[in-house]
């Protein structure tokens, strides 16, 4: 689980810098599978008997970390920003809040297919290589773990909506119907085979995005994987490749736009 955060106010990441330090970012993909894996074992918890604990667990968390999200933490008798403990300097504070509303903005695109997941991976990994790089550790894992936990509660929501609503149509596939003006009903198929989705995660996990022949070769596997989902589902399958092809590619320059927008060149 995304264990609660406490540092002490006396670390030595609490003293305020004039630069970003540098971090060795050789462990990224590491860290990258152990938030997934706090994530995805929140998610998974809420579907089983220990979804109320885990539910109080998953709001403590993004409560810890909603200043980084909303943007409205106050600054201290020194000018600088304390997040459960985590100190970030006036300049830090606002790219690190500027980060997270921008990657969340461009996740929420009502998505509902397999390639959303595939964008969860895009926008996490480019995140963590960001912050790796140009903010101190404990900084870094403020900002990703606030990230991480917003997305596993998306995620929980969408869970616990196919569960009030939803009907399985195949194995790839979860149907709600909603009712429309004028009695017109409308029906969205949500990707729901959990399997799959994982797969596609530590797929795009891996992913050398400033690569292109890597990025080509993970976007050829990535439609071998959904093939079976988009057959299964009747889908004009050929055309949802190509346009998946698109969407991963055009999320992959958005979120490294996001990511420049900050002032700091880095390499993915």
């Amino acid at each position: 689980m995304i264990s609660n955060i406490s540092y002490s106010k006396n670390s030595v990441f609490s003293q305020k810098k004039n630069s970003y330090q540098k971090i060795d970012t050789s462990d990224i993909k590491d860290n990258l599978k152990a938030i997934f894996k706090d994530a995805g074992e929140i998610i998974e918890g809420i579907k089983d008997d220990l979804k109320a604990e885990n539910q109080k667990s998953l709001s403590a968390i993004s409560n810890r970390l909603s200043s980084l999200l909303k943007g409205d933490a106050q600054a201290s008798y020194d000018g600088n920003y304390d997040i459960a403990g985590v100190s970030f300097s006036k300049e830090e504070y606002t790219s690190a809040t500027n980060l997270l509303k921008n990657t969340l903005n461009t996740l929420h695109d009502n998505n509902h297919d397999y390639s959303h997941y595939a964008s969860y991976a895009i926008a996490m990994k480019t995140v963590e290589s960001f912050t790796t790089a140009n903010y101190q550790k404990e900084q870094a894992v403020m900002i990703n773990n606030a990230l991480s936990t917003q997305i596993a509660t998306a995620e929980n929501q969408t869970i616990n909506y196919l569960d009030s609503f939803g009907e399985k149509k195949n194995d790839y596939y979860t149907s709600v119907t909603t009712q429309e003006k004028d009695s017109v009903s409308n029906t969205t198929d949500y990707a729901s085979n959990q399997e799959l989705i994982d797969k596609i995660i530590s797929l795009f996990s891996s992913v050398n995005f400033s690569d292109q022949s890597d990025l080509e070769n993970a976007i050829a596997e990535y439609q071998k994987l959904v093939t079976p989902a988009y057959s299964a589902n009747k889908d004009e399958t050929d055309i949802k490749l190509q346009n998946d092809k698109d969407y991963i590619e055009q999320n992959v320059k958005n979120f490294s736009a996001t990511n420049n927008s900050e002032g700091i060149s880095i390499e993915i």
